[in-house]
Formats: structure tokens, C-alpha cells, sequence
């Protein structure tokens, strides 16, 4: 692919034609957020808020990186109906401690994601059919009855089962950790885990070393 440099709408990074780039890191998003735009001399500038991502071949080494500070636990984590893989709602709440596959939001590609598999992403039925070892789909009469519940309703989309009926998290990516991420240490829950920079406030510190006062 030659290097480009490109403008589009923030859903296209999950589209059909695009996401197999930015799966294999071939793409990605860029810093900042274009919003204003010059129209025709007889036009008010536009401003489109939110709604358009930079798309781009070129390197992006200064991105945020994924800090990672809960713990995961049953109850806060639920698994998929159809995959074999945990939901997690919010890029902040990604378990440090968690090996297994997670459906995260697709906003986590604003992040650095040197320790991060993409393995692909919900609704691609092409994928989860083929090539996807942790696509575990309902019964014939299980999608039949919750396709009568709601039409909108694929086999294909994450989803867990809430009072048995399934409820479909919005635009999922589903990713896995690789190894340890960013720096020496973080504190979780008080107490300081080897291999993770400090966070205060919800900021990645630099690299800090850990002293106590001595008792005299």
C-alpha cells in the first residue's frame, strides 16, 4: 500500500474494505480531529464535530499509551452468548490481568497499541465463520427466537444474554494482551505492580523510583 494521508467519516475504520488494515496495522488513526472546513466562496464554513477521523499509512509513534488499571473480575466483565470472549465497555476498563480475548469499543485504535492483537471485529460474518476460533453461535432455534424478538437482531454481532434476551454492545473490536505494557509500574488498588509506570490522577507518570521513609 503506497503512504497516504486521508480524511474520512470515524466509522469507516470498521468497515468491511478497511478494517483488514487496520487489523494488521497497515492503518491507523491519526492524532487530532478534523472538524472545520472551507466551502465554496458562497458557503459558511462547515464544521462536522466528532464525525471525521485522519486515516493514514504514515507512523504515529507519539499516540497515547493503553494504561491499563482495573482488575478483572465475573461480574464487571460478562462473556459474549456467540464468542469466547469477554465484553468490555470502555477502552479505560480493559483488564491488566486478563489473557483471553476482549470485545472492546473501536475508539481503542486512538491508542498505542504495541502490545495489542487485533483479532478481528463483531459483525464480520465472513470472519467469524472462517477464520475466527472463538465464534461460538446459538442454536438454529435460539436465532430464530431472537430474531422474532428484534429484527435487527445478527448472529454475527456480539452479544449477552440479559434476562435472556440479547443485548448487542455497540462496535466491537475484539483484541487480546501481549505481554507487559509501558514502563516499570502501576499502582492497582494501592499496591504497586511490577511493570507498569505509576498513574496519578489518571496520567502515565515517567518513570519513577519507589522510596519510604525511614522509621527512627
Amino acid at each position: 500500500m503506497k503512504a497516504c494521508l486521508l480524511i474520512c467519516n470515524k466509522n469507516a475504520v470498521s468497515g468491511k474494505d478497511t478494517f483488514p488494515f487496520i487489523k494488521d496495522k497497515i492503518l491507523t488513526i491519526g492524532y487530532t480531529i478534523p472538524k472545520d472546513y472551507d466551502q465554496p466562496p458562497e458557503d459558511e464554513p462547515k464544521s462536522l464535530q466528532g464525525l471525521t477521523r485522519w486515516i493514514t499509512t504514515l507512523a504515529t509513534p507519539d499516540k497515547p499509551p493503553l494504561i491499563l488499571t482495573k482488575a478483572y473480575n465475573e461480574k464487571d466483565y460478562p462473556k459474549y452468548d456467540n464468542y469466547d470472549a469477554i465484553n468490555v465497555n470502555s477502552v479505560k476498563d480493559i483488564p491488566y490481568d486478563y489473557d483471553g480475548v476482549m470485545g472492546v469499543p473501536i475508539t481503542i485504535i486512538d491508542k498505542n497499541l504495541d502490545n495489542v492483537v487485533i483479532e478481528g471485529r463483531g459483525g464480520d460474518i465472513e470472519w467469524a465463520e472462517t477464520e475466527c476460533g472463538f465464534y461460538t453461535p446459538p442454536t438454529e432455534d435460539k436465532a430464530e427466537e431472537y430474531k422474532a424478538g428484534n429484527e435487527t437482531w445478527r448472529i454475527q454481532n456480539p452479544y449477552l444474554l440479559v434476562h435472556d434476551k440479547p443485548v448487542v454492545p455497540y462496535n466491537r473490536v475484539f483484541i487480546k494482551l501481549e505481554g507487559l505494557l509501558y514502563g516499570e509500574y502501576t499502582e492497582i488498588d494501592g499496591e504497586y505492580i511490577k511493570g507498569h509506570r505509576p498513574i496519578l490522577n489518571g496520567k502515565q507518570m515517567y518513570s519513577r523510583a519507589l522510596i519510604r521513609r525511614k522509621r527512627v
